[in-house]
């Protein structure tokens, strides 16, 4: 048997596979996050931000986000880590929506509660989101900013 052959045969898949996925990987330069909607609300004694991250996509090519994971910072204090992994379809040209929801310590609500008492924090609050997605198998990281007024 030709071993030959197929060690070329298996290079080239390699190769076709590579490239496909430096092509994807340039694409995603192409989508844009940005925070909708933050909702504030409070499960059993446990204070809950349920953000939507707004996917846009302004390539020609579908992706599939399979993940996304992160750190969330109010007012630059963290607030707590994110780990979602809802599936969810950008299509080509067209905006998404990916819910994730974080639990609060309450430590860190209770700083911003004393902050804004003593007059060392504004109304708003500044959230920062900074982590990776996990868009078709590739990690690509992200940082997103949002002011609540």
């Amino acid at each position: 048997m030709n071993v030959k052959p197929l060690i070329i045969v298996g290079a080239g898949a390699g190769l076709v596979y590579l490239l496909a996925n430096m092509k994807k990987g340039a694409a995603v330069a192409n989508l844009g996050f940005s925070i909708g909607k933050v909702k504030i609300g409070i499960i059993g004694i446990t204070p809950v931000l349920d953000i939507t991250v707004k996917i846009s996509n302004t390539s020609n090519q579908e992706f599939n986000v399979n993940a996304l994971y992160g750190q969330i910072y109010v007012n630059n204090i963290a607030a707590g880590a994110v780990e979602s992994f809802t599936p969810t379809v950008v299509n080509a040209i067209s905006q998404s929506d990916y819910p994730l929801r974080l639990r609060l310590g309450i430590a860190g609500i209770a700083k911003q509660i004393v902050d804004i008492i003593n007059g060392k924090s504004a109304v708003a609050a500044d959230v920062r989101f900074i982590g990776t997605a996990n868009i078709d198998t590739l990690v690509f990281p992200i940082d997103i900013n949002y002011r609540i007024l």
